[in-house]
This record gives C-alpha cells, structure tokens and sequence, in this order.
C-alpha cells in the first residue's frame, strides 16, 4: 500500500501501524485473525487513519469506495475498521471459524441489513445502459416494464424478466385491497356487528397480517433506495 501516490520505492507515508480495536472470537487477543479480528490502520508518519467514505470513485475505480486518512484520535466510525476476508497464502490450512465466532443473532441480522441498505444505496445507474425498459419499484406489480437480464451486448441473447399476469395482478389487487378489507371489518365490529363467530376474526388477523407484513417488508423497502 503506498499512501504518498508513488510505487517507486518506500517511505515513511508507506508505513502503517495496526490497531487492534476487537476480537469476536474467544482466541487469545493481541493478534489479528482472519474474519473474527477488527482493527484500524494507523499511518506510522502522520498518525492518521485509513478510513472508507461513502463517495465512490469514478467508472475508472470500479465505484469503490473512497480512501482518505482522518485523523486517529477523531475517528471512530465503522469506515475506520478493517478485517482480513480471505488468506490466499497456500502455506495456510482452510480453518473452520464457527466454533470461534459469538452468536449474536439479533446484532448481525440488524447489521447485515443496514449495510445491504447502505450497498444498495451506493448503487447508482450507469447512463451508459441506461434504456426505457429499466424499471422503478411502483412498476413492477403492474407488469408495465420488464427487467432486463445477462448481457447488454449486441450479439448475445437478451431475457426479459416477466411474470404471470393473472397471478401478479391478482396478488396485487389483494395487497392493495387487505388494508381497506381490515378497516372495514373493524368498523362493523366497532359497531356491533357480528360478521364472524367467535374467534374468527382473530384466527383471520393472525393468519393475513403475517402474509401481508411479509409482502410489505419485502417490496416496500425499495422505495428508499437511491437508484
């Protein structure tokens, strides 16, 4: 890694110093392990730390992220730590880490779907595939534009992804219609109506909210992102 632009030989801006800010796994701390160890690279000269931004680089840096060094003392956002994916050095063994790594089922599964919101955000369309066909979410229950797949080259097959429109439109109505179908009931019932025997109308709540919450946690989160 070269932090001063210039890969024709060593300087102090190449030299970093690692901190270890936390170990996920019950090994021995004080070394860095694949995976299960987080830490900061912090820049031996100026005592800065590397740090990911959430601007992406042009088409020529592969929209990856952008790299500055903030200031160590200051910094500490999650930008700032790093943790090693993958080793490819043959001399090593496969090891398997599920013995090592906590179980936290509520904090990863709140975590990996903040930073799929935050990847997804990230994403933004290329002007230059850019066509009609590209869809918006609102689109998509009602069939109006397909999605196209694989390969925008001129000489290769393209598919388009479609479904069923009697199922889609169907299923759509439903979805729109539960909502005004579980005011209406409650409406009756506010007024003593008795539409249903008893237990019923809870068994149907019960069974219904589950499918619909489904649905909606589903598709409706794609309102929010950027692209």
């Amino acid at each position: 890694m070269f932090a001063d632009g210039n890969d024709t030989g060593p300087s102090l801006l190449d030299l970093w110093r690692v901190q270890i800010a936390s170990e996920d796994s019950p090994v021995s701390k004080g070394q860095i392990y694949a995976v299960t160890t987080s830490f900061r690279l912090v820049n031996a000269f100026t005592g800065c730390a590397l740090q990911a931004t959430t601007r992406q680089l042009p088409q020529w840096g592969r929209r990856l992220s952008e790299l500055i060094c903030a200031d160590s003392n200051t910094t500490r956002s999650e930008g700032a730590l790093w943790n090693i994916e993958q080793v490819r050095d043959k001399r090593f063994k496969g090891a398997n880490y599920r013995h090592l790594v906590k179980r936290r089922l509520l904090y990863d599964t709140i975590w990996i779907n903040r930073e799929m919101s935050l990847a997804n955000n990230r994403l933004v369309a290329d002007l230059d595939y850019y066509k009609h066909i590209e869809s918006d979410p609102w689109s998509w229950p009602f069939l109006l534009y397909p999605m196209r797949l694989v390969s925008w080259a001129d000489n290769s097959i393209k598919y388009y992804e479609i479904g069923n429109p009697l199922l889609w439109w169907a299923s759509t109505l439903c979805c729109l219609l539960y909502p005004l179908q579980i005011g209406y009931w409650l409406i009756r019932r506010h007024r003593q109506y008795n539409d249903w025997r008893p237990g019923e109308l809870k068994k149907f709540w019960d069974t219904s909210k589950l499918l619909w919450g489904g649905w909606a946690l589903h598709y409706l989160p794609f309102f929010l992102m950027a692209r």
